[in-house]
């Protein structure tokens, strides 16, 4: 009688190890999903606004997922924007650097990078509150430019009327 006892304690002892295991197995994160989980520097800036005020314009960029539009760009004018009947105006575009005129170099976490018509070279990175953009050519020329975040609704801006967009906004 006491061996069956035993023997009785034991198997629930073992089925209720084996239903604990099964559990916490069940449970635990699969390191193989939490790495398909990493979002590219557009996924993970989609729809942010950055502004620079510069000596004699402003520009606003927004950055996209949507490849067709990556980068969209406002920007007014200052000096112009004195001399015109409407001042709140801003030069829009959104395909300055369409897919067949660019080339992604790196969409990591972190950072963005690609070319641009062969011969430029644009880099994106977030540090803080900050957008830094790095971009330089084949010809030697360096600019480095910090955006500042901003919540500024870019949707509701006036859009000049084509007659005053610049020549490289298409």
């Amino acid at each position: 009688m006491i061996k069956k006892k035993n023997v009785v304690y034991r198997m629930l002892l073992l089925f209720s190890c084996m239903l604990l295991v099964a559990t916490i197995n069940n449970c635990t994160s699969d390191s193989k999903d939490d790495e398909l989980v990493i979002e590219t520097f557009l996924e993970k800036n989609d729809g942010t606004k950055w502004k620079v005020t510069e000596e004699d314009e402003i520009i606003y960029l927004r950055i996209n997922e949507n490849m067709s539009k990556p980068i969209e760009l406002w920007i007014s004018e200052i000096i112009m924007a004195k001399g015109m009947a409407d001042d709140d105006c801003y030069y829009y575009s959104d395909d300055l650097m369409g897919e067949e005129e660019m080339e992604i170099l790196e969409n990591s976490a972190n950072k963005l990078t690609f070319t641009y018509l062969g011969n430029e070279t644009w880099e994106f990175t977030v540090e803080g509150s900050q957008l830094k953009m790095l971009f330089s050519n084949t010809g030697g020329q360096q600019e480095l430019v910090y955006f500042d975040k901003t919540n500024d609704d870019v949707d509701s801006f006036e859009i000049c009327s084509e007659e005053f967009k610049f020549r490289f906004l298409k």
